[in-house]
């Protein structure tokens, strides 16, 4: 008989001890829930990722983007990554505008992602860190690291016979040039004209066209 009734609910294991070396990772992002930080109570969001590469599968880490207090606010750019990493471009924000708070959680939970995962060093008293990135980042970075794998040796190439010289060919009677013969346009279809900043662009209808 399986008893379960000493265990300690608040010691449950949820993927966070799984080893997860320095590197990029595709995610899904479980939870995201307004907090407050523990020093100076400025509000921010916690990010739960849950690793989807099949060697960490299961790897849980959690990631804490502060809200803007200012229009002037840097970390209005971190926010704009973490959105690309979940399919969001730049433009698309620029003409959404104003996002409620309310709505971050809606849009980012359940959503695919990828991080840059920097494991920590207690010795050296380094952190870990978790960053979000795009998609194109992340295929670059996965295109290095297997471009920066070691190559097995290849098996030698036999010799090959001699090659016969072959005699000199006559000389031929120069061939007038004639002036090629201009090539058509190739007209690129114009670039549909952005939306105006404020625009308010839906952007959980954009995500659920992605889903």
């Amino acid at each position: 008989m399986l008893d379960f009734t000493a265990i300690d609910l608040n010691n449950i294991g949820d993927g966070t001890g799984v080893n997860l070396p320095t590197g990029v990772y595709p995610g899904v992002i479980t939870s995201a829930t307004q907090t407050v930080t523990k020093n100076t109570g400025r509000p921010q969001f916690e990010f739960k990722i849950k690793v989807t590469d099949p060697q960490y599968a299961g790897a849980i880490r959690t990631t804490w983007i502060s809200l803007p207090q200012t229009g002037e606010d840097k970390v209005v750019y971190v926010w704009v990554r973490a959105f690309q990493s979940i399919g969001i471009t730049p433009e698309q924000l620029k003409a959404a505008g104003r996002i409620p708070f309310e709505q971050v959680s809606a849009m980012f939970t359940g959503r695919n992602c990828f991080i840059d995962w920097t494991e920590g060093n207690k010795d050296l008293g380094q952190n870990p860190d978790l960053k979000f990135i795009t998609s194109a980042a992340f295929d670059q970075r996965k295109a290095a690291q297997g471009a920066s794998a070691p190559v097995a040796q290849q098996a030698p190439v036999a010799q090959q016979a001699p090659v016969v010289q072959q005699a000199p060919r006559t000389a031929q009677i120069p061939v007038q040039q004639v002036a090629p013969a201009a090539m058509p346009g190739f007209a690129l279809p114009a670039a549909a004209p952005a939306a105006p900043a404020g625009a308010g662009v839906d952007l959980m209808a954009l995500l659920g066209q992605q889903r």
